[in-house]
């Protein structure tokens, strides 16, 4: 069982070294109800820029530009490299306070937070239009459905994943090293593993 180190009011940080496979994973336990959290997605969109497209910034840069006590990758982006200020398209949902900034792929999953301060995973496909969404953030595949892990990739990668508990009030998010010797990814159905 993990044990949780509370590292701001309503956040809490778990981690793991796992040897076979080698695997560092990184995981936060978020409760959505605590008045001291609030999700932030972005990067922001400017002016000038056709729908769709951010500056691209690195997870460091924008927790810092934000204040975030915490930040994970979030929506896929095209074309995929690490440098700041440059054009990027979001490839999937995007949502910042209200507005849309960029459109859904139907094949891919997104996370979605309402005016409640709750969360739900949903497919891109059936994005809910009958609850305001106040921020939303698109990913990949749903790699845990109905607590059953799922996925078809079978390709080892840096992973970035979201989950949910009590009704959409905790927010699970675990970041999965990769690429490297000491921590070589997971697949798509592992990662699932570890959400479940």
């Amino acid at each position: 069982r993990p044990r949780w180190e509370a590292v701001y009011p309503g956040v809490e940080l778990y981690s793991v070294r796992v040897d076979s496979p080698a695997l560092e994973v990184w995981a936060l336990r978020i409760h959505l109800d605590n008045r001291a959290v609030r999700p932030v997605v972005g990067p922001e969109t400017e002016a000038g820029l056709r729908y769709g497209t951010v500056k691209s910034l690195r997870v460091s840069t924008f927790a810092q530009k934000y204040r975030c006590v915490a930040a994970i990758n979030g929506s896929p982006f095209d074309p995929s490299n690490d440098r700041e200020g440059e054009n990027r398209s979001i490839v999937g949902i995007g949502v910042e306070e209200g507005r849309w900034v960029s459109p859904a792929v139907p094949a891919y999953g997104a996370l979605i937070f309402h005016d409640d301060n709750t969360a739900e995973v949903v497919s891109q496909a059936a994005i809910p239009l009958d609850k305001p969404i106040k921020n939303a953030i698109g990913g990949f595949f749903i790699v845990l459905s109905q607590g059953h892990p799922r996925g078809n990739t079978v390709i080892r990668n840096p992973r970035s994943a979201a989950g949910l508990g009590d009704g959409g009030k905790t927010l699970y998010l675990v970041a999965v090293d990769g690429r490297r010797r000491a921590s070589v990814g997971t697949t798509g159905f592992e990662t699932g593993q570890i959400l479940s």
